[in-house]
């Protein structure tokens, strides 16, 4: 009996700890530089199945931009990986440097494009879903996104991370706004991952297993005109819908119904939110935890304050539960919605910042239990943007068809194709005037370092072929070691060369 009983406790902590891999939301935009009072660094919020565990910063002086992140944590439910469009980070903030690719000073914070998965039954393994974006002509502001989305293989064993395959294409062709999702198989351990397109009837829908990914063109039944402006993508929490939000001319609010064992998405249901929004507002928005209310963050300009409101589905009524600044978000465990309220003062640039909690957000309007300042939070928070997380605790369907889709039919997947970039760097040995030759046109970046590390020489090109005059240069003759990264494609490769002296 105590046998039996030790084996009922461990399977229960084990079935707990495996739904705990998006306990951690990572926010924030307090840098050096962007009107914040130190200490600079990212805010943490830690979840368990109940409430908040912690909050915490990381060491972190870098942007999670209007609280866009993705972020991953371990069985036990601390943080392990998060990511902000830009930079992949580990635990203690440190930078996972061999994510490096391009330059970095012309990027900016790619908002909600990114996302990071674990297949159930897989120890180390993470796959981390992005694309990026970089600033127009280096304006601090306008930004431009690469139409391509990525996937990276990450092995993670205690402190030690690899990088198994970087930055692989499986979308070439979408430019438009809109997060990356991802939503439970109906076998409990793959991931359906979907983006938006360039028109409003266009998705891109893929199976993450562990054989790889293959993603499809899906069209549904709704009008096929382009969207404009900014749009939002997320799941109801039990995995049965999905909704797709196209603002700004459109403000309309598009409900699915959708198979987790299929990936089908059916019966669209218009919600038009044209005279209930402003053309130029950002509003994020999430679900109730059982999929019957949307929360919306609503400029009020008359009164020129920020509304936390409801929208019904099934009757479209609107209810304003509450005020505040940033947000909304439901919360890991499903069971609250919290939002980000920024305090004016005299003490601090920008005053305090605090989270306000939606006790019971299934409740309609006064019912739904908005408590307001119930936290104080140091990073100004959760933003425009919001933190990017997958439904880990949605389990599987009992008794699915479907049970066995993935590692049973490798048909329908295919695993991403390891590139190889040929490139011919001469003359070698070179004094004056090197010469690089690639078999294709794309984005490249180029360095040129000595072997003791020290950055001799780089840059940026968009051709086949590149060459560098070194007459005037004052680099002493040795080994060099010279590397090219196909931004694009997510490439590199490294060739050593030998410098001579004039005349040598």
């Amino acid at each position: 009996m105590k046998l039996t009983c030790l084996f009922v406790i461990l399977f229960l902590e084990q079935t707990l700890f495996a739904q705990r891999e998006a306990d951690n939301l990572v926010y924030g935009v307090c840098i050096e530089g962007n009107v914040c009072d130190p200490p600079f660094s990212t805010g943490v919020i830690k979840f368990d199945d109940d409430s908040i565990v912690s909050i915490s910063n990381l060491p972190i002086n870098g942007s999670f931009q209007r609280g866009s992140s993705a972020s991953i944590s371990d069985t036990l439910g601390n943080l392990l990986l998060t990511f902000n469009g830009k930079y992949l980070y580990k635990a203690d903030g440190a930078i996972v440097d061999t994510f490096f690719y391009g330059l970095y000073d012309t990027m900016t914070v790619a908002p909600g494009h990114g996302l990071i998965l674990k297949l159930n039954k897989t120890d180390n393994e993470y796959y981390l879903i992005n694309t990026y974006g970089r600033f127009i002509d280096n304006h601090p502001v306008l930004a431009e996104y690469d139409p391509t989305t990525f996937l990276t293989k990450v092995n993670v064993f205690e402190s030690n991370i690899a990088i198994d395959y970087k930055m692989t294409p499986i979308i070439a062709d979408s430019s438009s706004p809109g997060n990356i999702v991802a939503c439970r198989h109906a076998n409990g351990r793959d991931w359906w991952v979907l983006r938006s397109g360039v028109y409003k009837n266009k998705f891109y829908l893929g199976l993450l297993n562990p054989n790889g990914i293959e993603i499809n063109t899906v069209y549904t039944s709704v009008e096929n005109e382009y969207q404009s402006g900014v749009a939002f993508n997320f799941f109801s929490p039990d995995g049965t819908k999905f909704f797709h939000y196209a603002g700004f001319n459109d403000r309309i609010l598009w409900e699915y119904d959708f198979d987790r064992c299929t990936g089908t998405l059916s019966n669209p249901i218009e919600h038009s939110f044209f005279d209930l929004l402003d053309p130029y507002d950002v509003p994020p928005m999430c679900p109730s935890p059982d999929g019957k209310i949307i929360y919306i963050r609503k400029s009020n300009t008359q009164i020129f304050q920020v509304e936390l409101i409801q929208y019904i589905l099934e009757t479209e009524q609107v209810f304003i539960v509450g005020s505040g600044t940033f947000g909304p978000i439901l919360t890991p465990n499903n069971k609250w919605v919290i939002n980000c309220r920024n305090v004016p003062d005299t003490i601090s640039t920008w005053g305090t910042n605090w989270l306000d909690i939606v006790y019971n957000p299934n409740g309609f309007g006064a019912q739904s239990n908005y408590d307001s300042l119930v936290y104080e939070i140091h990073n100004l928070g959760l933003g425009t943007r919001l933190p990017n997380y997958a439904n880990f605790r949605l389990g599987p369907i009992d008794g699915s068809i479907c049970d066995t889709l993935g590692l049973d039919n490798p048909v329908t997947i295919k695993a991403p194709e390891k590139e190889e970039m040929d490139c011919i760097i001469y003359p070698n040995p070179w004094v004056g005037e090197l010469h690089i030759k690639l078999a294709r046109s794309s984005e490249y970046f180029i360095s040129l370092k000595d072997m003791l590390g020290k950055l001799h020489y780089s840059t940026q090109f968009n051709s086949a072929e590149h060459h560098i005059n070194f007459s005037g240069q004052k680099s002493s003759e040795g080994i060099y070691w010279v590397e090219i990264v196909d931004i694009k494609r997510g490439l590199r490769v490294g060739k050593k060369i030998v410098k001579k002296p004039p005349g040598g």
